[in-house]
């Protein structure tokens, strides 16, 4: 079966076998038509689950199905869709205990950011370049291996990117994202920003920054959000390292998108 445009190359998106046995019904998609039906690749399609017609989950923002859509058949993608797919499934089902819930909407989390890598990676030059990537689970408690190895980590990741200017913002969201369970801190920086990201349990108080941050270098601006997903809060937050402005308040909600799935009215303004 094939789509009705003819907008560059078609991909394969489906594979069904025929009622009989003797063969399979092929379905072919063009760019427009992946982007706008969230199709995946069929080469890109969990192991687990090949076949049919598979949908990017709501976790996955438009302009990431948009850019994965450049990929083509994409089968590097599959180790990723192994993840994201199953970990969808844990953290919307009900007879799923809230701890391990809370665990699958962190793998969500972080599948979606190695989508979004893969995007860049394989994408024209014409992106600008990402310097930094990477993110990592801590156990939750608060003790020596939970916010202080976070800390740790976070110091000496953006030392050698030369990124020291951010710590004191990622100090002050480490120390107020605090909590008992496992949480995601994410890390992200191109040549304008670093991005600074905590996934982590509901909070009865929502998490809120000093204002001053202790030893914010002056002229340093950011701009700082929080927002529900599933499951958890999103903390977000963004230090300029050029003389561009932090993000609007439209850039910081389809920041948050990624994790969330769609855009969402935020508690209250960045600075």
């Amino acid at each position: 079966m094939y789509c009705g445009a003819t907008a560059g190359e078609l991909v394969t998106v489906a594979e069904i076998p025929t009622g009989d046995g003797t063969g399979r019904w092929t379905s072919y998609a063009c760019r427009p038509c992946r982007i706008g039906g969230r199709l995946v690749p069929f080469l890109a399609h969990p192991s687990g689950s090949r076949g049919g017609l598979h949908y990017w989950p709501a976790a996955v923002p438009y302009e990431l199905v948009a850019r994965l859509a450049d990929l083509g058949d994409a089968p590097q993608l599959r180790p990723i869709t192994d993840r994201l797919f199953p970990a969808v499934a844990a953290s919307a089902s009900r007879v799923v205990a809230g701890r391990d819930r809370g665990a699958a909407t962190s793998a969500v989390h972080a599948a979606v950011m190695e989508l979004r890598k893969a995007a860049v990676t394989d994408t024209d030059d014409r992106r600008e370049p990402v310097h930094l990537f990477t993110s990592r689970l801590f156990p939750g408690g608060g003790g020596d291996d939970d916010t202080t190895a976070a800390a740790e980590w976070t110091r000496s990741t953006l030392d050698a990117h030369g990124l020291s200017a951010a710590w004191p913002v990622a100090d002050a969201m480490i120390t107020a994202g605090r909590t008992r369970r496992p949480w995601w801190l994410s890390l992200r920086a191109d040549e304008d920003a670093v991005a600074i990201q905590i996934h982590r349990s509901r909070a009865h108080r929502t998490p809120r920054l000093p204002d001053p941050i202790p030893g914010l270098a002056n002229g340093v601006r950011h701009a700082y959000s929080v927002t529900p997903v599933m499951d958890g809060l999103c903390m977000w937050a963004s230090v300029a390292l050029s003389t561009a402005p932090p993000p609007s308040r439209d850039e910081v909600l389809d920041t948050l998108a990624a994790a969330s799935g769609e855009r969402t009215r935020l508690p209250f303004a960045p600075f």
